[in-house]
């Protein structure tokens, strides 16, 4: 499925949400790498120049909200679409990660590995 040179970075305090995420998107044919804090997705981001970004809201050493507003301050990341991927549903947190320059807002529990698939495919086309 997946154009072999589309480069995505996971990023998620939880491990075994990473494997379960990057192990469909790298079977459909992308390139994954992985994060599990706003720190690292951010120097993560910065080395690798990945075509897409799926972020959660809560981990600890920086939040995805503080990471979203480090990465689109950096012209090198600045234009990459970060979707939040997260397990918080509140709409000010949405509006909050709209506001902030995020592309979607997807919650955990109600995404498939395979939505992030069509999600990558439908952006990216």
């Amino acid at each position: 499925m997946g154009g072999n040179t589309i480069k995505i970075l996971l990023v998620d305090d939880e491990k075994f949400i990473l494997k379960m995420y990057q192990m469909k998107l790298e079977r459909d044919g992308y390139i994954v790498f992985t994060a599990q804090n706003g720190k690292d997705a951010v120097s993560r981001a910065k080395e690798e120049r990945p075509d897409i970004i799926f972020l959660d809201i809560v981990m600890g050493n920086m939040d995805g909200f503080g990471a979203l507003k480090e990465l689109k301050k950096d012209a090198a990341t600045k234009e990459v679409p970060v979707f939040m991927l997260t397990n918080i549903v509140s709409d000010r947190d949405k509006k909050e990660a709209l506001s902030l320059g995020a592309a979607g807002y997807y919650i955990k529990t109600d995404t498939e590995p395979s939505d992030l698939a069509r999600i990558v495919e439908k952006f990216l086309k």
